[in-house]
C-alpha cells in the first residue's frame, strides 16, 4: 500500500542499496494543503493522514548525492519547494504554495498538471518524445497555463526548482540524467 510507513521503508531500502550511477524519480500525487500532502489509505488509516514536506525532504536527503527528480501533484504543492532545496534535486510541483491545482476534483481522473506531464512524456504526432527533463518540464507548465488562461481561471502557477548539482543534467538527454 502507498502508506507513509511503506514509503519510509522504500526510501530506507533505496538509500541502503544505491550505487554511484543511480538516478531517482519520485512521483507523489494526492490532495494537498500548505506544508503537506494527504495520504488516504482506507485499508490502513481511518482518515487521511498528513505527509509533511519536511518528511519528503528527509527522504530526498537520503538519496543524495544521486540526481533525483521529485514531482508533487497536489494543491499548494509549491509550499514544498523551500524544503526541497538540496543541490541534487529537481523539483516540479502542480501549483504554487498558495494556489490550488487546476483540475483537482472528483469529476477529473487527473489534474491538468498530470495530463500535461503525461502529454509531454509521450511521443507527439509531429515528432519524437521529449529527450530531456527540461523539454518535459517547460511544456508541462506551459500547457497548464494555456488551459487556465483559455478558461479564465486563477493560475495555479506550477513550479520548477533545479538544484545546482543537477543544472547540467536538466538540459541533458535522458540517459544523461
Amino acid at each position: 500500500l502507498a502508506s507513509i510507513e511503506h514509503l519510509e521503508d522504500v526510501f530506507e531500502a533505496l538509500a541502503a542499496s544505491r550505487r554511484p550511477n543511480d538516478r531517482y524519480v519520485i512521483f507523489l500525487d494526492s490532495h494537498g494543503h500548505p506544508g503537506l500532502m494527504e495520504v488516504e489509505q482506507a485499508a490502513r488509516y481511518a482518515s487521511p493522514r498528513p505527509l509533511e514536506y519536511a518528511k519528503v525532504s528527509d527522504w530526498a536527503e537520503s538519496m543524495a548525492p544521486q540526481p533525483t527528480l521529485i514531482v508533487l501533484s497536489a494543491c499548494f504543492s509549491g509550499s514544498a519547494v523551500p524544503r526541497l532545496g538540496q543541490d541534487h534535486l529537481i523539483v516540479m510541483t502542480a501549483a504554487a504554495g498558495h494556489r490550488t491545482s487546476s483540475g483537482c476534483s472528483t469529476r477529473e481522473q487527473h489534474t491538468w498538471f498530470v495530463r500535461a506531464l503525461v502529454s509531454a512524456l509521450q511521443a507527439s504526432e509531429n515528432g519524437p518524445a521529449a529527450d530531456s527533463l527540461e523539454a518535459v518540464c517547460r511544456p508541462t507548465l506551459s500547457q497548464v497555463s494555456v488551459e487556465e488562461q483559455d478558461r479564465k481561471l486563477v493560475p495555479s502557477l506550477p513550479q520548477i526548482r533545479v538544484g545546482d548539482a543537477v543544472k547540467e543534467k536538466f538540459d541533458a538527454s535522458f540517459p544523461g540524467f
